[in-house]
């Protein structure tokens, strides 16, 4: 397994959080810490993840995607 570290920002509503977390939880990724920055923009989700040895940071990115993240960066 490999460390990453993932930002993305999310609308600040109830259960976005829980959207993106599961869109990884579905790829085997580990979330092992999380901050939560709330801005004008939506909230600001810092991830210190454990992925799959293969994944990559284009995986993890659309990972996040699909779980409705935007502007992240890995």
């Amino acid at each position: 397994m490999g460390l990453w570290r993932v930002r993305a920002t999310v609308d600040d509503r109830p259960g976005y959080l829980a959207v993106l977390t599961a869109s990884l939880a579905l790829k085997a990724v580990n979330i092992l810490a999380v901050q939560v920055h709330t801005t004008e923009a939506g909230a600001v989700d810092d991830f210190l993840v454990d992925a799959p040895d293969a994944f990559t940071e284009e995986d993890l990115l659309a990972a996040v995607e699909k779980g409705r993240g935007r502007d992240a960066w890995v």
